[in-house]
């Protein structure tokens, strides 16, 4: 429950506080290159896996309750993070936000 409230915080920070910098490598880029990225559309790109992930997280124990699949717990936790973070790199490194 924590850890899906903590990604949510987290994407809402970004796409609607607008702290950009806090998305991995647009800190540390020149501002020759941030007016390159359409930064507003990761962040609401980020902001969408964010809240899809969170929930996910939310509902985990729901779902090992229900099913009785204790056993799994940490695998699915593991699935969760690793496709939401793989979508979420994949995604924005694509030319969509490309200026």
């Amino acid at each position: 429950m924590i850890i899906g409230l903590f990604f949510i915080s987290l994407g809402a920070l970004i796409h609607y506080g607008k702290l950009y910098n806090l998305i991995a490598g647009y800190n540390t880029m020149p501002t020759s290159e941030k007016k390159k990225v359409d930064i507003e559309g990761v962040a609401k790109l980020f902001w969408y896996v964010m809240l899809v992930m969170g929930l996910a997280f939310m509902s985990l124990k729901s779902v090992i309750l229900t099913l009785d699949i204790a056993e799994y717990k940490e695998v699915l936790f593991w699935g969760i993070l690793i496709i939401g973070l793989g979508f979420l790199i994949w995604q924005s490194n694509t030319n969509r936000y490309k200026v």
